[in-house]
């Protein structure tokens, strides 16, 4: 046997006992960086969304609520979704800080991956809340948008186009997330989304 057959015959089972190895721990799984990045950066801008249109909910119904020369059925209603949006834009800034941790968790998936499944699950648990405390005022939205007079349409309109521009946003979020989540490799709880 030559010495060119005999480092082939050596190098071969070599080469294929360090590939199964590297598949078998996920080590160079094509993970891209520039991939992952993306879908930081979408659920950066999506998460600063849902904050702006909280507050949008927020400002409108204060507008509507604080109004003493309105019906004070329409002013419980906006009260109750002004209220309720304190918790929304609470659990929308806690979305903002998770997405700020995972940019920093993903800059080593693979040594992070117990910390980012972490972090994910507590998005979806944010986003969960946030979609049962929106249900939880959707009669009262549809409520001040057909009940108030002309000088206030503008604010029930904004607030209903937010509310459900802010379901959109959850949606796109959970979309992202289990995205991110399969790209690299971590299991997330199921939503209710």
């Amino acid at each position: 046997m030559t010495k060119v057959n005999s480092a082939t015959f050596v190098a071969a089972p070599a080469i294929l006992m360090l590939s199964a190895f590297v598949l078998s721990t996920g080590i160079g799984i094509a993970e891209s960086p520039e991939e992952i990045q993306g879908f930081l950066l979408e659920l950066e801008a999506q998460s600063l969304d849902l904050v702006n249109v909280t507050k949008a909910v927020h400002d409108n119904t204060e507008e509507i609520a604080d109004d003493e020369g309105l019906d004070e059925d329409i002013r419980a209603k906006a009260e109750a979704i002004h209220v309720a949006s304190h918790d929304l834009w609470h659990l929308a800034e806690d979305v903002c800080q998770h997405v700020e941790k995972l940019k920093g968790l993903c800059s080593n998936p693979q040594t992070n991956k117990a910390e980012i499944s972490e972090s994910l699950d507590e998005i979806l648990e944010h986003l969960d809340e946030y979609t049962s405390i929106q249900e939880g005022q959707d009669d009262s939205v549809h409520g001040i948008l057909f009940a108030v007079p002309e000088s206030h349409k503008k604010y029930a309109d904004a607030t209903h186009d937010a509310f459900h521009e802010a379901e959109g946003i959850v949606g796109d979020l959970v979309e992202g997330i289990k995205d991110l989540a399969a790209t690299i490799g971590v299991e997330v709880k199921a939503t209710e989304q």
